[in-house]
């Protein structure tokens, strides 16, 4: 299953075997609509969300790839890597099992003096754990405020209602693409593959029903998936968005109540974060919605992650603005000098202030280099900046 907007969609499948051209008409295919048939592709208007089967198509593609020369996974392509996402078939547990022999999983059970009396954990239940650890429990500590996914193990537990499967899904595909990263391994990319077209296909069963649409599940399921693909797609014009206007579109139906529990604020936090990302990155991301803007006003710019939410609000909106512009000069359209200085002078402002913000001695960092860091792994950048947490 592969997720995508409803203006970008393939042309219906009523239209193709008739050999029509389809006029990609939203919310479906205007021939398909004359015939009383049903438009394939096409967003429903009764549905908000938009998930058409590959799998045909991306058997395919994994047969394909098949035949071709492994590489390393660390030299790996986007295109070799998105060849074998999304097969509908399972690689053998074995084959991981064999494969972990060579991957530095580290000790199961760490704060135990002696772990060899523990009984032995899967591959699997190992990448997750290292999972958890490496994006939810050491980014936090005595001195900070909780991280991005801090609800996530408490949800990857809770699902054993039917319809929930997709974010254990996700959370695994997620976990063996970050550790394929460190350790590049083969097997560990063909799991993380497989269990992402898992979780696509299992969140597409999800998304039928409209109350667990806009549940915490599903929310976090996109989040996941988004995340995924930040980790294991290479090239940008792959990941540009895949999965970011599904989670606007999930923030929007949750409405402005979700933001009156701890629960929910966390996820709309880590969220609405990852929405904001892609809107300044891209000029293809979900436009600012004014749903998105009223929920923002009633926050309070007085704590660090609301300022910066505030802030990165206040940029995407003139970035926008400024492309505007833009394309009113490439269009050859008459424009004063008055109104280019002005938003010149909006710009230059909102950066003072922004940047201002942050120049106070709470905001102060410290370089520290790999060659001052005990132990530190092959892929690790020659030096990075230690901040303040400002979540």
């Amino acid at each position: 299953m592969s997720g995508s907007r409803a203006s970008k969609g393939s042309p219906s499948h009523k239209s193709l075997t008739a050999h029509i051209q389809c006029d990609e008409g939203r919310p479906s295919c205007n021939r398909c609509i004359q015939r009383g048939e049903a438009c394939y592709g096409y967003r429903d208007p009764q549905n908000t969300y938009l998930f058409k089967s590959e799998n045909e198509r991306t058997a395919t593609l994994v047969s394909r790839a098949q035949t071709r020369p492994r590489r390393r996974a660390s030299s790996l392509s986007s295109s070799s890597r998105l060849g074998t996402t999304l097969s509908t078939s399972s690689i053998d547990d074995s084959d991981l099992e064999n494969a972990a022999q060579n991957l530095d999983l580290g000790a199961p059970y760490p704060w135990l003096k002696d772990g060899s009396k523990a009984r032995e954990q899967s591959v699997e239940k190992r990448a997750v754990d290292k999972f958890f650890e490496k994006f939810v429990l050491f980014p936090c500590n005595s001195s900070s405020s909780s991280g991005f996914l801090e609800q996530l193990p408490m949800l990857f537990e809770e699902v054993q209602t039917e319809g929930r499967v997709a974010l254990r899904w996700a959370v695994r595909a997620a976990s063996f693409a970050s550790l394929n990263n460190e350790q590049g391994n083969e097997e560990l990319e063909r799991k993380a593959s497989v269990c992402y077209g898992k979780a696509l296909e299992a969140l597409g069963d999800t998304l039928r029903n409209k109350e667990e649409a806009v549940s915490d599940y599903t929310l976090m399921t996109v989040v996941m998936l988004d995340l995924f693909e930040t980790m294991f797609i290479q090239s940008s014009t792959h990941r540009r968005g895949a999965h970011t206007e599904g989670m606007a579109q999930i923030l929007r139906l949750r409405g402005p109540d979700q933001i009156y529990s701890a629960r929910g604020w966390s996820l709309y936090r880590l969220a609405h974060h990852r929405l904001q990302r892609q809107q300044l990155a891209f000029d293809s991301a979900p436009a600012i919605s004014q749903e998105q803007e009223d929920l923002l006003s009633s926050l309070t710019p007085d704590t660090p992650s609301n300022r910066i939410t505030h802030d990165n609000f206040a940029i995407s909106k003139i970035c926008a603005t400024a492309r505007e512009l833009r394309a009113k000069l490439l269009a050859g359209d008459e424009l004063s000098d008055e109104e280019t200085l002005e938003l010149v002078r909006k710009m230059v402002e909102l950066d003072r202030t922004a940047t201002g913000w942050r120049a106070g001695p709470s905001w102060e960092y410290r370089d520290v280099r790999k060659a001052d860091i005990v132990g530190a792994p092959e892929w690790f950048p020659v030096h990075i900046q230690l901040h303040h947490d400002a979540w």
